[in-house]
């Protein structure tokens, strides 16, 4: 291995869109120096640089080393030797950085190898965001995450469709710098005509309730034959010693009885004759 390296190995231009603070997630292997025969002291090395460089455009494939703003250093939690090589064990290494606070529109990503035995197996580029959600009944869009950790944006969010917006409380949500929704505020409610469904306010549903009334008209035919005597008071002084017996009773109302007086019988025909409950007749004048 030749003393004084420096190897670069430059990205193309990435559009950073939204995110002003861009992490990005290296995977890599790296060989221990100790394993490596005949290398000098001091030129072998275990870690590697990470720069960028902002730009409004792409730089084209070659830029100036100036350009770049170095990250970090990385270096490897684990490192491969000559008899992992045999075994074929690959140590994966994983270390993520961050990037920003940007202002351009796009950048590049640069590694410097300055001597070490390193493949660079994945880099992954993103951003955190709050993704789009509906809550309280009220749409929150996509928000990119603020670069301060203890930064929280707070976003209003749009009512659904046929709700109303609560104007003491409107709907709100903070987005974290993890990407994380926190601490919902106010809501949205369902305009009158709707109710409450998934996520959304939809027509209430029209049961038509059919109510069947029966009027039921019971005639109640009761007849029955009073055999127990009773007194009728007509007329009392005319018939004081007449003694009359309901034959026939509908419903409670006598309306023939036999009379007795003396010896002779007759049938009389009494429209206003009621019995009572020691099936006296009484006879009422019409």
């Amino acid at each position: 291995m030749e003393a004084a390296q420096n190897n670069w190995l430059q990205t193309g231009w990435i559009w950073r869109r939204g995110g002003q603070r861009i992490f990005v997630e290296l995977q890599f292997t790296l060989r221990d120096c100790n394993s490596i025969p005949g290398v000098a002291g001091g030129t072998c090395k275990e870690t590697f640089n990470l720069l960028y460089a902002e730009s409004d455009w792409d730089l084209g494939r070659v830029a100036r080393e100036d350009r770049y703003t170095k990250v970090d250093t990385i270096a490897a939690d684990e490192s491969f030797t000559q008899g992992d090589l045999g075994e074929r064990k690959m140590k994966l290494n994983t270390e993520v950085r961050e990037i920003g606070h940007l202002n351009r529109k796009g950048f590049h990503l640069a590694f410097q190898d300055v001597g070490a035995c390193v493949a660079l197996v994945s880099v992954r580029v993103y951003y955190k965001r709050c993704r789009g959600t509906v809550q309280n009944l009220a749409v929150f869009p996509d928000t990119v995450a603020e670069a301060a950790f203890a930064t929280l944006v707070e976003v209003r969010g749009a009512c659904v469709n046929n709700s109303e917006v609560d104007m003491d409380s409107p709907p709100r949500m903070h987005c974290s710098a993890e990407g994380e929704w926190l601490v919902p505020i106010g809501k949205c409610s369902c305009s009158a005509g709707f109710e409450e469904g998934h996520s959304s306010c939809e027509r209430k549903s029209e049961v038509s309730v059919c109510v069947c009334v029966c009027v039921c008209v019971c005639v109640c035919v009761c007849m029955y034959v009073c055999v127990s005597p009773c007194v009728c008071f007509v007329n009392e002084s005319l018939y004081k010693s007449e003694v009359s017996v309901c034959c026939v009773c509908v419903c409670g109302v006598c309306l023939i009885c036999v009379s007795f007086k003396g010896d002779s019988v007759s049938l009389r025909d009494y429209q206003c004759c009621t019995c009572d409950s020691a099936f006296r007749c009484l006879l009422l004048p019409v």
